[in-house]
């Protein structure tokens, strides 16, 4: 399945910090721009370039559509753009009017999403695929049963990014469809091979490149005092000295006396738990014949935690997002479902967060 991303202006009318004389604010996908390639276009141009990343196209139209964001150009997926057009937040920049415009292949001017192209140029196309975990999984890679009907030894170790298309075009080449087919038997297929498949998945997240390649998640072992024991060998330094630093704040804010088996507790605060809003940390306590002897804890990201989003340009703790206390998710087994209709109610993504 071949996934195709566009350039595009943004509006003056939304971008009102942005068009500053010598900077240039692009708005990416994470992992996608080319570090040398900026360097190279400031030396030539003597503009300075700030790259803000994001993981989703629904985390992109979000933040700009909420507006001053300041970004010059963006760069969504093209099944996206007559969304963004549709919403008045592109620029109609007319490329094919620019000089440049002659070098242009043919087959990329009259696109669907932007017949002519009034709005976009072509940036790059890929395809959709899979990453695999070898010292997990040795088998065939090359096959979307991976995640559709998953081997015994990858059961609950799977992550799927939520790009419906992409989701959904690997499921229907998979059960012998077409792209975009309107075949009712196959997308019943579909339907019910998702709706199977996904009790094996672990998590359905955007941005987990870094993820596989770094650990970016962290593990630990803690003795009753609160003190790591061991860690995972997954996991970025500021996960794991935070979480090491964790665990005693959640016994001091929670108490001894009020910990029992079955019980789940979590934070995102910035200065007892985490780094950032975006890092959650949760902890569990483990009991041996009744007597409180340890605890279990990781640190990870986070998709979503409402406010800005993601990213660097919040003036205070408060524009990250929803702010969670050290505090129980759940007691003796049982899952807060205040706290939970609380999180769903104030993050874009709840069916990925929770």
């Amino acid at each position: 399945m071949k996934t195709f991303l566009t350039v595009a202006g943004l509006t003056a009318a939304l971008a009102t910090p942005a068009f500053a004389a010598g900077e240039l604010n692009i708005y990416n996908w994470g992992n996608y721009t080319n570090p040398k390639l900026i360097e190279k276009f400031t030396a030539e141009t003597g503009i300075e370039v700030t790259i803000t990343d994001y993981d989703s196209n629904d985390t992109a139209l979000a933040k700009v559509k909420a507006g001053g964001h300041g970004f010059d150009v963006v760069v969504p997926s093209g099944t996206y753009i007559p969304i963004w057009v549709g919403e008045g937040l592109l620029m109609e920049t007319k490329p094919s009017g620019m000089e440049n415009f002659k070098h242009m292949d043919p087959q990329w001017i009259d696109v669907a999403f932007d017949p002519g192209r009034s709005y976009t140029v072509p940036w790059q196309w890929g395809t959709v695929g899979l990453t695999v975990n070898t010292s997990v999984y040795s088998g065939d890679p090359n096959t979307a049963a991976i995640f559709l009907d998953p081997p015994d030894e990858l059961k609950g170790k799977i992550n799927v990014v939520p790009e419906m298309n992409d989701v959904m075009g690997l499921a229907i080449h998979y059960y012998g469809g077409e792209q975009c087919t309107g075949d009712k038997a196959v997308l019943k297929q579909v339907r019910d091979g998702l709706i199977a498949a996904k009790p094996h998945w672990l998590s359905i997240d955007y941005g987990t490149v870094e993820k596989y390649a770094k650990g970016d998640l962290s593990a630990g072992v803690y003795n009753d005092k609160g003190e790591m024991l061991a860690q995972a060998v997954t996991g970025t330094p500021g996960h794991v000295n935070a979480m090491a630093d964790a665990v005693p704040h959640f016994i001091r804010r929670i108490g001894r006396q009020n910990m029992f088996a079955g019980d789940v507790y979590i934070t995102n605060d910035p200065w007892e738990g985490t780094g950032h809003l975006h890092d959650i940390t949760i902890v569990t306590p483990s009991f041996r014949e009744g007597q409180l002897v340890g605890f279990f804890a990781c640190t990870a990201h986070v998709t979503d935690i409402g406010g800005r989003g993601f990213g660097a340009d919040g003036n205070s703790v408060y524009e990250e997002g929803l702010y969670l206390p050290v505090m129980k998710f759940a007691d003796k087994g049982e899952v807060d479902s205040t706290l939970v209709k609380l999180i769903r109610g104030n993050v874009r993504e709840p069916d990925q967060l929770i």
